[in-house]
């Protein structure tokens, strides 16, 4: 739950005032079609390219949360999951032996369905 510092006009129609609490809802956030187009529930790397980021508003993506009740370890998982995929990267060649198309499986995570990949190690 959030509220305003002040009073806060939200999209020229609604007043939030300080004593107001707003409830943020991350798994609607990140699928809103006014921000992300007609395929919003769809995985689509083109999203996250520098421009794509430049031109939406900042707050359309909260991968850990918000505020003080925001994931601790973000920047450790950020940095982590870099590390890993520069490292298979850097050591694999990554083969799509069966023309794999993304599809999501959601349990308690959201992660890909029926994924196999085939790897060599690099020279």
């Amino acid at each position: 739950m959030l509220r305003p510092l002040e009073d806060t006009l939200i999209g020229g129609k609604y007043l939030i005032r300080p004593e107001n609490q707003v409830i943020v809802l991350l798994p609607k956030l990140h699928r809103d079609e006014a921000i992300w187009g007609p395929n919003a529930d769809k995985f689509n790397p083109d999203n996250f390219t520098p421009e794509a980021e430049a031109s939406r508003p900042k707050n359309a993506y909260k991968p850990f949360g918000n505020g003080m009740r925001a994931c601790i370890g973000s920047q450790f998982a950020m940095q982590e999951s870099l590390l890993a995929i520069g490292m298979i990267l850097q050591r694999f060649k990554l083969i799509n032996f069966y023309n794999y198309k993304l599809t999501i499986k959601e349990a308690n995570l959201f992660k890909p369905d029926n994924f196999k990949i085939k790897v060599e190690p690099r020279k």
